[in-house]
């Protein structure tokens, strides 16, 4: 199952399912946040992005309450993690799989994430992608390639390689 495409003006949701969003610096942070509106999209943040617990993650139960919020509200297209971490694991039995399977969203993040992206895919068949987190577009070098294979994915219906094929 592959979710819809992003388009100019979807929704796309911050969510902290490890570490939170006050372990990201704040000039990155606003950045990023310039960044994506630019880009046209409407970048809003998980409830409980902010909350700090252990490990600078807020509690089990509102790491997964803001991914069941993610996935239930219709207005959001995408959701993408601020951060990884160690501790997303803890999440994984606490998921609805079922909610998240009837609500398909592209959802991308990388390193503590991938337990996130494996379970879900294993449970729901949905496509995840294994991508950069929200804040890796506050940063101006370095970040070309990401960025155009990032929005290549996310963005156009056939495969990367197809799309520059067809520019030749």
């Amino acid at each position: 199952m592959i979710a819809s495409k992003l388009k100019p003006g979807d929704e796309v949701r911050v969510i902290a399912p490890s570490r939170n969003l006050t372990e990201v610096r704040q000039d990155v942070h606003h950045h990023a946040v310039d960044f994506w509106r630019k880009e046209g999209f409407n970048l809003t943040f998980s409830k409980n992005s902010r909350e700090v617990g252990k490990f600078h993650s807020s509690s089990i139960a509102s790491r997964v309450e803001d991914i069941h919020e993610a996935f239930s509200d219709p207005n959001v297209k995408m959701v993408i993690t601020c951060l990884g971490g160690f501790n997303c694991n803890q999440l994984l039995r606490h998921l609805d799989y079922d909610l998240i399977a009837k609500n398909p969203k592209i959802l991308c993040g990388f390193s503590d994430i991938t337990a996130l992206n494996n379970a879900i895919y294993a449970k729901t068949g949905l496509v995840t992608y294994h991508g950069p987190h929200y804040g890796t577009f506050a940063f101006d070098q370095g970040t070309e390639y990401t960025r155009k294979a990032f929005f290549d994915c996310v963005t156009i219906d056939a495969p990367s390689w197809l799309h520059l094929l067809n520019q030749r």
